[in-house]
């Protein structure tokens, strides 16, 4: 039972944040204009604005967030019980999913938000940094425990632009070709990097990201 409910919570995370992707390719994150306000001439109307849009939906974000988490943890407490109760464990589960649909809904907006405030030259000119820096950090980004370090990311990227896989022993990492395969109730935490983080770690092989995987028992 225990395997199942980790299995339905990891499917949900993923069917979610399915379209990330396109948001990736589409849309600009706060902190990816800001670094670069002086690159695309970023006007002091439009900081003000973007920084306005931020607050006020970074608010109402960080709340549910909390609210998710809380509620992640009474789920592990829930599942660890060599017992499950199943009806319980449901109606937390829609509670996370419902929490977790505003909460995207809360982001997504937040993002189109700041792209209308950009004109289609800056626009044009981000595109040349996003690739690097990609939508930042908390973009459709879901915890899957208590700590909001641990996090999961879709895959459905093309081949070559797909992150890579490790795994966490005790000899150090191991990469993988991917998460298939691995029974999810063995999983401690799954925590994913991106950019200069992936590399500094990983090298230059995880340029696109590296999803590193810690079980429960290192090997």
């Amino acid at each position: 039972m225990k395997k199942v409910f980790t299995l339905l919570l990891f499917i949900s995370i993923s069917a979610i944040t399915y379209g990330q992707d396109i948001f990736q390719q589409e849309l600009f994150s706060a902190d990816l204009v800001m670094k670069y306000r002086d690159e695309i001439k970023l006007s002091d109307k439009q900081e003000s604005n973007i920084k306005k849009i931020h607050s006020e939906h970074m608010a109402k974000f960080n709340s549910l967030k909390w609210d998710m988490d809380a509620l992640q943890v009474s789920m592990k407490k829930t599942l660890h019980n060599t017992e499950v109760d199943s009806e319980k464990s449901l109606q937390m589960l829609e509670k996370m999913l419902a929490l977790e649909s505003e909460a995207k809904k809360i982001r997504l907006d937040m993002l189109i938000q700041i792209k209308n405030q950009l004109s289609a030259n800056q626009q044009t000119t981000l595109d040349k940094y996003r690739g690097e820096n990609g939508l930042s950090s908390y973009d459709f980004i879901t915890p899957i425990s208590e700590n909001p370090r641990v996090v999961v990311k879709v895959d459905g990227v093309q081949a070559d632009a797909a992150p890579k896989y490790y795994i966490k022993s005790a000899n150090g990492y191991k990469e993988i070709p991917s998460a298939d395969g691995i029974d999810p109730s063995s999983i401690k935490s799954i925590n994913v990097l991106k950019g200069e983080s992936a590399i500094d770690q990983f090298g230059a092989a995880a340029k696109n990201g590296a999803i590193v995987i810690e079980l429960k028992n290192l090997n």
